[in-house]
């Protein structure tokens, strides 16, 4: 059965698992991917595929160029390209511009900017390659980009300059790649 082939990033849990289930309920070959969360990866996985969907997990840490290059080569190992990209995984540590840590701003900024736009450029790379038709890239930004506020700065920061890029990517990777951005709005209690 050729099933189209969809990899979310911070798929274990929140969003990132309703993403997850819903693919996988509409007949998606659902990549499953985490970072630490190793248990809640296995388990939703293991809860789909024993109701006969196909889930798949995959474990990278998004900061690290390595990782996410063996991650990519792990997934391509295993399919011919990647009908949809979602990047939902984030890193989100509050705090402020007035006293902000330089290298806690650059881990964010690594996972929530850095990270999608590598994978967006692997994908289209590797599907450019194998002549695969046009695929799907869905940045998960916030509803924080058109309702600024001061909290949460680096995060803030990453996740606007993500929303910048979408019309770049679109214009730049365009017709074989569709670069799509979507900002949700509060959907789960919040520290």
């Amino acid at each position: 059965m050729n099933l189209p082939k969809v990899l979310i990033t911070g798929g274990a849990h929140r969003l990132g698992a309703a993403l997850v289930r819903a693919f996988a309920t509409k007949g998606w070959h659902v990549f499953l991917h985490y970072s630490t969360s190793r248990a809640a990866a296995e388990q939703l996985a293991r809860s789909l595929t024993q109701d006969g969907y196909r889930v798949s997990c995959v474990q990278a840490n998004l900061a690290s160029d390595t990782e996410r290059k063996t991650m990519m080569d792990k997934v391509y190992s295993q399919v011919d390209h990647l009908d949809c990209l979602i990047n939902n995984a984030s890193q989100f540590e509050a705090d402020n511009a007035d006293a902000f840590d330089v290298a806690n701003a650059a881990s964010q900024w690594s996972v929530n900017l850095m990270a999608p736009l590598d994978l967006t450029q692997m994908l289209a790379t590797r599907n450019a390659k194998s002549g695969a038709r046009a695929s799907c890239v869905i940045h998960v930004l916030d509803q924080k980009v058109f309702n600024l506020n001061p909290d949460y700065f680096s995060y803030t920061v990453g996740k606007l300059a993500l929303e910048r890029t979408v019309a770049l990517q679109a214009q730049a990777l365009a017709p074989r790649v569709r670069v799509c951005g979507v900002a949700p709005g509060l959907m789960y209690l919040s520290g």
